[in-house]
């Protein structure tokens, strides 16, 4: 299945399907109450939709939908955005904390430029929402994807997403810990974790979990000091990462009994590769007993005899006991992570 991060939905050429579309995805990942603003034909001040704050009284965050799928020039885009948050300024009956707009375009560099150029005028904070921003949330969404795309036939739940997402949210503090100032690694392992939210069934819990995911993604993209990996556990943002752990390992609490054999399997692969401690002398081994419980896990997967040969023996090395500085440590530090990849693959296999 096509993925937040891969996927590419058909746009609606529908002005009021996206507008929509659009009070539906401020509903989902702002948790907001948001509704359309009057109807076609009356004045709406820039205004399409509208939402208040529970937490300010009396304050609203606005959206303004542009449908638009191609344009000779961004300047066309960018002159109407204007127009809107000219006209929205200028009104009297809402008083706006945060100024949407959302379109159907992918995303230029012009137009946001052009944002953070003119930002600066208004009371309010300004934010665009491209397509690919928009689908993103759609595809997280269960109730959103069946109401727009049911029509495409997508399983919205793909399993493996769910794995993914134990696999590396149960460890998600060590793996950035240990990659700090490699972005490429923290884009990629942010961005899995991200599409395995839609198995987060509790909307608070999810909506924080994205935020926080955001921020550790910032943080980690952001001018990193020198001496910050040795202070890493100090940082808030540390604190952030055993959050999203935490809110990860309580997800499984509402995952059906075939659903927790795959969040069980990834989690398990997360506990060997932070087990397998390489500060530590000597380094650990993973208990025999622990093998059974994971090729049982493995068998009901219904992978290959070869495939679960394959498994065993990559297991296996986990149990051997070796020295920090032999060459044999150093692939035994890796196990953890080659099953993950190879049960991966499986996987990928199995549901084509």
């Amino acid at each position: 299945m096509p993925t937040a991060g891969i996927g590419q939905l058909p746009k609606s050429r529908s002005p009021e399907e996206f507008e929509d579309i659009c009070v539906d995805c401020l509903c989902e990942r702002y948790n907001l109450n948001a509704k359309r603003y009057g109807r076609s034909g009356q004045r709406q001040h820039g205004i399409d939709i509208y939402a208040s704050l529970d937490t300010v009284a009396d304050t609203y965050i606005v959206a303004q939908c542009k449908n638009y799928f191609r344009l000779s020039s961004s300047r066309v885009l960018n002159n109407a955005i204007l127009r809107d948050l000219e006209a929205a300024s200028k009104q009297k009956n809402i008083k706006i904390s945060k100024f949407y707009v959302m379109t159907a375009l992918d995303r230029d560099v012009n137009i946001q430029n052009y944002i953070i150029k003119i930002a600066s005028k208004y009371k309010f904070d300004i934010e665009v929402l491209f397509w690919e921003d928009i689908q993103k949330i759609v595809f997280t969404s269960e109730k959103i994807l069946n109401k727009y795309y049911s029509f495409l036939g997508l399983q919205q739940r793909d399993m493996l997403t769910l794995f993914n997402l134990s696999f590396f949210g149960m460890q998600f503090a060590s793996l950035i810990f240990s990659i700090l100032g490699d972005r490429n690694e923290t884009n990629r392992y942010c961005e899995i974790i991200e599409q395995g939210s839609q198995w987060i069934r509790n909307n608070n819990s999810r909506i924080r979990f994205l935020h926080l995911v955001e921020g550790v993604r910032k943080f980690v993209n952001g001018n990193l000091p020198f001496y910050l990996p040795q202070q890493w556990k100090l940082q808030s943002e540390y604190t952030w990462c055993k959050d999203i752990e935490s809110i990860v390992s309580m997800a499984c609490d509402s995952l059906l009994k075939n659903e927790r054999l795959y969040f069980l399997l990834g989690a398990k692969l997360a506990y060997y590769n932070q087990r397998l401690d390489p500060t530590s002398v000597p380094l650990p081994t993973i208990d025999t007993s622990e093998k059974k419980v994971f090729m049982d896990m493995c068998n009901t997967f219904s992978f290959t005899f070869e495939q679960i040969n394959y498994i065993s023996e990559l297991f296996d090395i986990m149990t051997q006991s070796s020295t920090v500085d032999d060459l044999f440590s150093f692939r035994k530090l890796n196990v953890p992570s080659e099953l993950y990849e190879y049960i991966r693959k499986c996987l990928i296999y199995k549901s084509n």
